[in-house]
């Protein structure tokens, strides 16, 4: 099995010439372009990688900080009685981060499926 050769080899052969041969000179272009694209994806990948960790991350902080609070309060370790407005508003303020990072996720992480979901809500 044969690879192709790489861009910089047909480059190196086509730049002794003075005439260029045109379907050579356009299958370099389109390596190129193939490249680039490929090095954009593997770019993206691992982006998405970086955000999936952090996000992961992000969760984790998150559970255990809200675990704490509710052992702490459970035990009598904290006392809200004079600010019960305090509950109900970290409580609000939790699932806007949920629903924050659910939208991150969908949109930036998985932009196909994002679109995916939104055309089959479209149809029914």
């Amino acid at each position: 099995m044969s690879s192709a050769p790489s861009t910089s080899a047909l480059k190196a052969d086509i730049g002794g010439q003075d005439e260029v041969d045109p379907d050579l000179k356009s299958d370099v272009c389109a390596a190129d372009r193939e490249r680039v694209e490929l090095d954009g994806r593997k770019a993206f990948f691992r982006l998405r990688q970086q955000w999936s960790c952090a996000v992961i991350a992000w969760i984790s902080c998150f559970l255990i900080f809200h675990i704490a609070l509710t052992v702490a309060i459970g035990l009598g370790g904290l006392d809200f009685l004079q600010y019960q407005w305090l509950i109900p508003l970290i409580t609000v303020e939790n699932f806007l981060q949920i629903v924050g990072m659910g939208y991150v996720v969908v949109r930036f992480l998985y932009p196909g499926k994002a679109l995916a979901l939104a055309r089959i809500r479209r149809t029914s």
